[in-house]
């Protein structure tokens, strides 16, 4: 990976891996950095924006996670990141619920479960229905 990333230092592919690398191996500040030459190689990648977004939650940079979240679902539009409805859905949705955003959480699943059928987002919004609801009992 890393003479790949010599002879071509802005390729998505292996900044993407070395980013997931260094995160399995507690690095998430350097996984961070990765992502980040990725968001810059490729602004357009909802898969880059995403991985940021992640790595950003775990750093508990929950605004900064927001916005590349925002980000990777605004670029859903563009067809090479359909595939990438699932993905960018779900970092949205761990943001929001991190900020006890519920309704706005449920919400993401739900347009993410339209653009693509997707177990996990499916199992959220499961979860974030009966957060909710413990949430509001709380309130009350």
């Amino acid at each position: 990976m890393r003479e790949l990333l010599n002879g071509d230092p802005d390729c998505l592919p292996a900044l993407l891996l070395a980013g997931e690398l260094l995160d399995a191996g507690r690095q998430p500040e350097q996984a961070l950095a990765c992502y980040e030459r990725a968001c810059r190689a490729a602004p357009e990648s909802a898969a880059a924006w995403s991985a940021r977004a992640l790595e950003l939650r775990a750093l508990e940079r929950p605004a900064e996670a927001l916005a590349a979240a925002e980000q990777a679902c605004a670029l859903l539009a563009l067809g090479p990141n359909r595939d990438q409805a699932a993905p960018a859905h779900l970092a949205l949705l761990l943001c929001l619920r991190d900020l006890r955003r519920y309704r706005e959480a449920l919400a993401a699943a739900e347009r993410g479960l339209l653009l693509t059928p997707d177990a996990v987002l499916a199992e959220w919004a499961d979860t974030l229905q009966h957060e909710w609801a413990l949430a509001e009992r709380e309130r009350c």
